[in-house]
């Protein structure tokens, strides 16, 4: 971040800096897992060039938490070098281990990233109080700020109303990313954020919520389709600003036909190896997952090619 970034200045509020379409970046890999260097530059090329309003590093469809430490760092570091400022970059430093965590922050920070995102620690469960107890002593060791990630699928806890109402007394948390599937519960949380932090920046993490979370003061999304066809996610959400109620829902509709690539294969994870295929089959990178993933088989990959053809996006 250099001197003359407004953020640094503290000219921007974090909804200002923090908003629209932040694709969760997949991790472009090699078929040895190492960092596929050329199809990461693609990649960048491809999300940026689609209008999309940020990018979110190392989270699920990131594979963060399979990924390892020098690979995670690898990403950071010539992720934000290909950026250079154009859009802000968030980093997912969800781990078991907070040391390790704050580890991966302070690398964030080094290369200029503008914020991170940490769900609960996995493993062992955790009690409402234990959740509040974790953010608030982990954003107050962080060198950035932080977006507190509400995954329950993934670390056994939910958030609960009340106890986001604690963390908005938390000065360096600056907003939330909501992937509960349980949009009465983002509701619920967003009415929370704003009531307490209106300046707050806050995501729904399934694209099918956009419109209505977007209605009920949601900030934006991060989807994992905006991989394959950021420009149609982005238009969506300019749509959305501008008001335009039937273009929002024309895209929408679009945007829905990309549902059916996210359970091809019928394993867990799926959703990773179907996007994947895709931004593969759009000549960006290779399908090769670091998580214990199947690869689709020929008539799955045909049918990925037939979803893609449906957007009127060509395969390469």
């Amino acid at each position: 971040m250099t001197s003359a970034d407004p953020v640094a200045h503290g000219t921007l509020t974090p909804r200002e800096r923090f908003h629209g379409i932040v694709p969760p970046m997949i991790t472009p890999l090699t078929e040895d897992l190492q960092l596929d260097v050329a199809g990461l530059e693609r990649l960048v090329s491809h999300l940026l060039d689609g209008g999309v309003h940020g990018l979110f590093l190392l989270g699920s469809c990131g594979e963060g938490p399979v990924l390892p430490p020098s690979l995670q760092r690898e990403l950071i570091t010539r992720t934000t070098a290909l950026v250079a400022g154009r859009v802000p970059i968030i980093v997912g430093i969800t781990d078991a281990c907070v040391s390790e965590s704050l580890a991966v922050a302070g690398h964030a920070a080094d290369h200029g990233a503008d914020a991170v995102v940490a769900a609960a620690p996995f493993y062992f469960p955790m009690s409402q109080h234990q959740l509040a107890r974790w953010a608030e002593q982990l954003a107050g060791s962080l060198p950035l700020p932080l977006l507190f990630y509400n995954m329950p699928a993934m670390v056994k806890v939910s958030i609960e109303p009340e106890t986001m109402k604690r963390l908005c007394q938390c000065p360096n948390i600056i907003g939330f990313k909501d992937s509960s599937f349980d949009l009465p519960l983002f509701e619920q949380l967003t009415a929370v954020g704003r009531g307490e932090r209106p300046e707050w920046a806050i995501f729904v993490g399934p694209e099918e919520f956009l419109p209505a979370a977007y209605a009920c003061g949601g900030d934006g999304a991060i989807p994992g389709g905006a991989n394959i066809a950021p420009q149609l996610f982005a238009a969506m959400y300019d749509a959305l600003v501008d008001r335009k109620h039937d273009l929002v829902e024309s895209l929408h509709q679009r945007a829905d036909l990309l549902q059916p690539l996210y359970s091809l294969g019928g394993q867990p994870g799926s959703f990773i190896v179907g996007i994947k295929t895709a931004v593969a089959q759009l000549g960006i990178c290779t399908a090769r997952c670091a998580g214990e993933f199947d690869p689709l088989d020929a008539a799955q990959q045909a049918e990925v090619s037939e979803i893609l053809a449906s957007l009127d996006l060509a395969s390469r």
